[in-house]
């Protein structure tokens, strides 16, 4: 829920030829808490929209990972720190750049069991341009990875977390999405993406394989690994 919600529109109207300050916050029942600061020019119809978000509990989303993911509970909290900046004109060029952190993530089954958890995932965005599909990553670095992956008789730790559709959902979406393919002639541009620096920190793996008569598991620690200059 959200509490203690403040805004702030002074005469904010689009197309008059004005400029304007809004701002927009408000707490979070989970202690997290969320600030907008918008700065807009009616005689350009240019924006430049300012977006904190401190501490969102990623358990608010699980409502809608539940529909495709056997999940009992999803830990953690997301923090934003983002710029957008474009023009109304033509919204498809607006550009983003800002830090995005992500921090406590845990991912418990329904045996009560962690398959995935993350101490902290840190990204620094220098431009994404929604007209270009470009995608310009400073840094990318994920410290204290910890992943369990088994593999059992009806499948594996990943297989058994996905929920199965039934076949005529598929097949309806299956359908719309060659109906939208079919109809839609602009064509896409590929995406670029460039990542400055990667890094990996203090990884845990364990593999563990239930389809033998003799159960074998191997555990893997201080996984590090970097990369600079990555593109695609």
């Amino acid at each position: 829920g959200m509490r203690q919600i403040n805004l702030v529109v002074p005469d904010f109207s689009i197309g008059n030829k004005s400029s304007t300050n809004s701002g927009l916050s408000l707490l979070l029942d989970d202690g997290g808490s969320l600030n907008v600061d918008l700065a807009y020019n009616g005689t350009t119809n240019h924006f430049d929209l300012s977006l904190l978000l401190n501490k969102f509990a990623l358990k608010q989303i699980e409502p809608y990972l539940t529909d495709f993911l056997d999940l009992r509970q999803l830990g953690g909290h997301l923090d934003i720190n983002a710029k957008l900046f474009g023009n109304l004109d033509d919204i498809m060029q607006t550009q983003i750049a800002g830090d995005v952190a992500i921090s406590g993530i845990n991912i418990i089954d329904r045996n009560k069991k962690s398959i995935a958890s993350v101490d902290t995932i840190v990204c620094h965005v220098n431009k994404i341009a929604l007209a270009d599909n470009t995608f310009d990553i400073a840094n990318l670095t994920i410290s204290g990875l910890n992943v369990e992956y088994q593999t059992f008789e009806e499948g594996n730790t990943f297989s058994k977390l996905m929920i199965m559709q039934p076949a005529e959902v598929a097949d309806s979406t299956a359908t719309t999405e060659n109906h939208i393919e079919t109809t839609t002639n602009q064509p896409q541009k590929p995406m670029r993406l460039s990542l400055g620096r990667f890094a990996l920190r203090d990884g845990v793996f364990t593999y563990a394989d239930h389809t033998l008569a003799e159960p074998f598991s191997l555990t893997v620690k201080d996984i590090n690994a970097s990369a600079d200059n990555v593109s695609l």
